[in-house]
């Protein structure tokens, strides 16, 4: 379950709403279509996650208030990512200094600030601008997982 919190404060970290599919058509991720405030309301994880005894299969999805008591949310300016929650204890945003991002079409990667780490993930932005999702493939451990999550814009 440890392993399960951690690989979840990572995923935390995407820009990330609803998936809008080729139909619908959607926006195009750009800087200035993300800045804001943006609610995770949706987490999803499918595939295995590392345990103790090898990998755990994991197929679910939560909403991050209802399973762990907090809200978690992201605010993007100009092109720093902050992370943000408000569980017990924790009253700011960030875990240290902002991230940075970048985007590439539909990838966004983000580039920790410590500097010896980045994560990147696909992003759909919806066609009114107010949901987002990003899709996050996971190797940890011999386990392979990906991480869905649903944005909504405040």
């Amino acid at each position: 379950m440890k392993i399960m919190k951690q690989l979840m404060c990572i995923a935390m970290l995407f820009v990330v709403a609803c998936d809008s599919d080729s139909d619908s058509g959607g926006l195009t991720p750009t800087a200035d279509n993300l800045q804001g405030t943006w609610d995770i309301t949706n987490i999803c994880f499918s595939g295995t996650f590392p345990d103790n005894d090898g990998c755990d299969d994991a197929d679910d999805c939560i909403d991050p208030n209802d399973e762990y008591g907090f809200d978690q949310w992201v605010i993007i300016e100009n092109n720093i990512i902050t992370s943000c929650n408000n569980a017990t204890g924790h009253d700011d945003c960030g875990y240290g200094e902002p991230d940075t991002f970048i985007l590439s079409g539909n990838t966004i990667t983000i580039f920790y600030s410590d500097g010896t780490d980045s994560d990147s993930a696909t992003i759909n932005l919806s066609s009114d601008g107010g949901t987002v999702v990003t899709v996050q493939s996971v190797t940890a451990e011999g386990c392979s997982a990906t991480i869905t999550q649903t944005w909504t814009k405040r």
